[in-house]
């Protein structure tokens, strides 16, 4: 039975037609050493068998529930796992994932000795070409009041140089558990991704805004399962719309200070992705509809705003030339770029 006693942690893990994969997720889960956990899966409308799949792992161990809901959204899934979570930390796994076996009781060792608002651990990525860790491993392992929000968060958006030491735990919210007293005190919860470009981004924002103490676990102990095809797959034609109404937010969050290039940084992240996800689908809407929308996103006042005063020469050359010619607004050179660092991103990913 559960030691209601201990410092449970409760694994939400949003659900929706991941047949495949479920399975090989929730096992990494109920084989934690640490076992003083609950795992609620939130089938968030399933239409492949995955909403049974999961009835049928419940069946197995006790510590797992199972809520079904109707579709809307991986933030929203976390959201309704969390009213229902009984443990003093919660972290959120991606349902075709997995953990190291250590994970969780990694977690508990940091909760008994420091008690943080936030604990943050390594990401690795899974390919066809093997597995390999993201980021670099940190220089600095503890982050209070402040420093969290000034020198952890905004520092993994965009720090110059890059592999600084600041962008191990990124911005996911699969690389952390959370106090769940600090965000239900300040009321954080997560937004629609259908609304805004990225949920985990700004769900961490809010989060180091309000937590007092982070602590970072230099060990990689996640494993996100990339799946080929990104690019093609998750294109929206409002995403630039999206990456300019995020930005805005951004700033709000931070009280529109000045100093914060970190920010822009991160919109010009964004910015290339939406650039490359219009070259991707230039043969199905036709080359002139996606040169007009790369001419569209270069000529755009915050683009161009940004880039007025952005050290773009902190970049290596190959990005250099690709945002001077976005200052300049030369769509037919961007174009040429964008296309040339697609047929890159292909040989590199395989």
């Amino acid at each position: 039975m559960i030691d209601y006693k201990e410092k449970m942690i409760s694994i939400i893990v949003p659900v929706y037609n991941v047949k495949e994969y479920i399975v090989k997720c929730v096992n990494s889960l109920i084989n934690q050493t640490y076992k003083n956990i609950e795992i609620i899966l939130v089938d968030d409308g399933s239409t492949d068998g995955s909403s049974e799949k999961c009835e049928e792992l419940a069946k197995e161990d006790y510590r797992i529930k199972v809520i079904h809901k109707e579709n809307a959204g991986l933030g929203m899934a976390r959201n309704t796992g969390m009213k229902v979570a009984l443990g003093e930390y919660v972290s959120f796994i991606d349902s075709d994932d997995y953990v190291d076996l250590r994970l969780y009781e990694k977690m508990y060792e940091n909760i008994q000795k420091k008690k943080p608002d936030v604990i943050y651990f390594g990401l690795n990525k899974v390919s066809s070409k093997g597995i390999e860790k993201v980021g670099s491993l940190p220089t600095t392992l503890e982050y209070k009041n402040d420093d969290v929000l000034n020198k952890f968060f905004l520092n993994s958006l965009g720090e110059f140089p890059r592999g600084n030491g600041n962008d191990f735990s990124g911005i996911s919210a699969c690389g952390a558990v959370y106090k769940k007293e600090m965000l239900i005190k300040n009321k954080i919860s997560f937004k629609s991704e259908r609304k805004i470009l990225n949920e985990d981004v700004i769900f961490n924002l809010e989060v180091c805004k309000k937590a007092s103490s982070v602590k970072i676990v230099p060990e990689y102990l996640y494993y996100y399962v990339f799946r080929g095809g990104s690019l093609t797959k998750s294109y929206r034609e409002d995403r630039f719309e999206a990456a300019r109404k995020m930005h805005y937010l951004m700033n709000e969050e931070i009280d529109g200070r000045e100093d914060d290039y970190r920010i822009n940084s991160f919109f010009l992240t964004n910015l290339i992705v939406c650039l490359k996800q219009e070259l991707v689908v230039e043969e199905g809407q036709g080359k002139k509809i996606s040169k007009n929308n790369v001419k569209k996103m270069i000529n755009d006042p915050l683009v161009i705003e940004i880039l007025k005063d952005y050290p773009i020469g902190k970049y290596n050359w190959k990005l250099r030339i690709w945002f001077w010619m976005i200052k300049k607004r030369k769509t037919s050179f961007v174009y040429g770029l964008t296309k040339i660092q697609i047929k890159n991103d292909i040989k590199q990913n395989g």
